[in-house]
């Protein structure tokens, strides 16, 4: 069925007053905000920089929509899904499946000012990281391009950046990883990505260092392996203690990189370090789940299941 023709300006605001009032036994609505301060309860059809179509309250579903020149309205303010109040509450615990279906829904309102369509791009491309699969990963990027390119809002395009970037790094994918954290930093002073980045660098060096030593058990005397070793071992180290020595009053990644880089120090089979980074994390953060997690470690052979492995909480 084809749309109502476009209404002009002119008869436009002369039917506001019928349309403006109060309408009841409706759902969430959308509202056109009019240049001359009225507001037009409706749902949104769809919307383009010069039309927007919309069914009015108490139309008949075989009506034709009705149609005006965007020129007229200020802003439109979206209603919110079914279910999305409770997903925004509290969007950590949200299924991937709910934010999933809310961003394709909303997703067609990209870009449009006043629509939270990019923030729950960002919601939904979030949630994807905190699953194990790197596809879904692959899938965070595609949604976070998306809105750092069309979004209206400037805070969000930076959220969608910071998000692609966590992704990034979930992928390994650090020379890309590490020229996005160089000019987000350039943009603000949180030093987070930058610690997020550095502890993934040290987290593939451990990796790579606990292959190395296995494969070669006599590293000490192979003046080859030697120093790849020696080298793996001690940046992972210093990357592991960065936010321990230049962001401390961070208590969370301080007290994660002092558990790492005792955990590296176990690898190389240096006991005293690593009993004097379990120490300082003790003494000096001893309420952090880091802490808890090195309570009772004493055997310097004992690994453990690293929680900082795991998606980004945010």
């Amino acid at each position: 069925m084809k749309p109502h023709p476009a209404i002009p300006i002119a008869g436009f605001l002369a039917v506001l007053a019928w349309l403006a009032a109060p309408a009841t036994g409706l759902r969430a609505q959308d509202v056109l905000h009019l240049k001359t301060g009225q507001t037009v309860p409706c749902a949104i059809e769809a919307v383009t920089d010069n039309i927007v179509t919309f069914r009015l309250p108490g139309m008949a579903k075989n009506a034709p929509p009705r149609s005006a020149k965007m020129e007229a309205v200020e802003f439109i303010e979206f209603a919110p899904l079914p279910g999305e109040a409770k997903v925004l509450a509290d969007p950590a615990k949200a299924p991937p499946e709910t934010l999933e279906k809310l961003w394709t829904d909303k997703s067609r309102l990209l870009g449009r000012p006043r629509s939270n369509a990019g923030a729950l791009g960002v919601l939904h491309a979030r949630a994807l990281l905190r699953g194990d699969d790197p596809l879904f990963w692959q899938r965070a990027i595609v949604i976070c391009d998306r809105v750092r390119e069309r979004d209206w809002d400037e805070k969000v395009r930076h959220d969608a950046r910071e998000t692609r970037v966590q992704a990034l790094i979930r992928l390994e994918r650090f020379d890309e990883a590490r020229k996005e954290v160089a000019a987000l930093t350039a943009e603000t002073d949180d030093p987070g990505l930058t610690i997020s980045l550095d502890h993934a660098l040290a987290r593939a060096d451990l990796r790579k260092l606990i292959a190395l030593q296995a494969e070669n058990p006599r590293w000490e005397e192979d003046d080859f392996v030697r120093p790849e070793r020696n080298r793996l071992y001690h940046e992972a180290v210093d990357r592991f203690l960065r936010p321990f020595l230049f962001h401390g009053t961070r208590e969370t990644e301080a007290a994660r990189g002092l558990l790492d880089a005792a955990e590296a120090h176990a690898v190389a089979g240096n006991e005293a370090e690593r009993r004097a980074v379990l120490a300082d994390l003790l003494a000096i953060y001893p309420n952090t789940e880091a802490a808890a997690a090195a309570r009772g470690q004493t055997d310097p052979s004992q690994t453990k299941t690293n929680p900082t492995d795991e998606a980004p909480k945010n």
